[in-house]
């Protein structure tokens, strides 16, 4: 039978997500507090702005006013993926082969696993990230990379009509034609 139990944190909670059994709490003010035999706090940020569950690895991704861009473990073990220092590290989205992108004002960084980065700059503030296995996609207005993870080249600029099934209909479209 769950047990229900109430959790008392003193911020704004930003993200929450389960890695394997154990639950994840990330507050905006940036610690991130697991339950595990027991409350057990991570400082993780200061000022946590996004916070994701990397569904490959198992793992919370998260960016913050610090500039940092950590990887979080079930074990509460944390990893330093990037730290770009004076950046707001609003953006982040987890990608194949363990990439991870990131974005602060007009700059998306995708961090491949052998710790190559490649960059792409936009017209606007990029207000969201999305990888897929042949290309990645930021939502500045929606400029797509065919095949990021492989090459930096940029091949099409999507106009952005601000409907979710745009951006998803775009990969659709961008996957069976390769």
């Amino acid at each position: 039978m769950p047990t229900v139990a109430p959790l008392d944190l003193a911020g704004h909670v930003a993200g929450v997500a389960y890695l394997g059994d154990i639950p994840f709490f990330a507050e905006s003010a940036g610690p991130i507090h697991r339950l595990d035999h027991g409350h057990k706090t991570i400082e993780a940020h200061e000022g946590l702005l996004a916070c994701i569950r990397d569904e490959a690895t198992d793992t919370l991704l998260t960016g913050g006013e610090d500039g940092k861009v950590l990887r979080v473990g079930a074990d509460g073990s944390v990893t330093e993926i990037a730290h770009v220092p004076r950046k707001w590290i609003s953006q982040i989205a987890a990608g194949p082969q363990g990439a991870v992108a990131y974005a602060y004002g007009k700059t998306t960084h995708v961090r491949l696993a052998d710790g190559t980065t490649k960059h792409f700059t936009e017209d606007r503030t990029v207000e969201g990230i999305a990888l897929h296995p042949r290309a990645c996609a930021s939502l500045s207005p929606v400029t797509t990379a065919s095949r990021c993870i492989g090459s930096a080249r940029q091949v099409s600029r999507l106009i952005w009509s601000g409907r979710a099934p745009t951006l998803a209909s775009a990969f659709r479209r961008m996957a069976a034609s390769s």
